[in-house]
């Protein structure tokens, strides 16, 4: 039902550009520009070449990055239910329609947010780490955007059984400002790794593709 953006099928996205936000009906593949319009096409995906874009330092630092903010947010989730039930002393019921709020806000702003996000001129700053990693790799974008995205359901896993632990020791206060010094100290770093050693790693990487 979402438009289709990869290059090589779409090319500069034209053919999509005068339709509605949403494709009805839906298509199980999206239409093939002419050969002279078509982006380059993008390397076959294979475990050898993931490995490889993971170990390009910057791509590895960011997905990293990534799964441990993606495990405070997730551990915001599991916290939710406890903090609504024991000091709100809402019920399952009440709960349960919360979650439902946020599901429908999430699926109405997959298919309204990008155009409108866009064209605000927000997209320039929000998604920032997603640009980086198109960046790091032009031709293989999504598979940066996929290894950006495999560490975080380890994280929310990890994030979801050390969360019932440490509260009970710590509080839920002391557990989130934990996790939030340790984005800080953590995501920061990663961001003045990356600016200072990120330069070098870039050239080393452009004198050893293939020519």
């Amino acid at each position: 039902m979402l438009p289709e953006t990869l290059r090589y099928r779409v090319g500069n996205g034209k053919v999509v550009q005068e339709r509605g936000w949403i494709l009805l009906p839906p298509k199980l593949t999206s239409e093939l520009v002419p050969e002279a319009d078509r982006g380059p096409k993008p390397p076959k995906p294979t475990l050898k070449g993931y490995w490889k874009l993971f170990s390009y330092a910057p791509i590895g630092i960011v997905s990293v990055n990534t799964a441990i903010l993606y495990s405070t947010y997730f551990a915001m989730l599991v916290a939710l239910p406890h903090a609504l039930e024991d000091v709100y002393h809402w019920s399952t019921t009440e709960i349960g329609l919360g979650y439902l709020a946020v599901g429908l806000a999430l699926m109405i702003g997959s298919l309204v947010g990008g155009r409108s996000t866009a064209g605000f001129g927000m997209s320039w700053v929000f998604v920032a780490t997603s640009a980086f990693l198109g960046e790091c790799v032009p031709l293989q974008a999504a598979g940066a955007f996929a290894l950006g995205n495999m560490l975080r359901n380890p994280g929310a896993a990890v994030s979801a059984v050390v969360y019932p632990l440490l509260v009970r020791k710590m509080g839920v206060g002391w557990f989130f400002t934990g996790f939030a010094v340790f984005d800080l100290v953590v995501v920061g770093g990663a961001v003045l790794v990356l600016r200072m050693y990120g330069p070098s790693w870039r050239k080393k990487k452009t004198a050893n593709a293939p020519k």
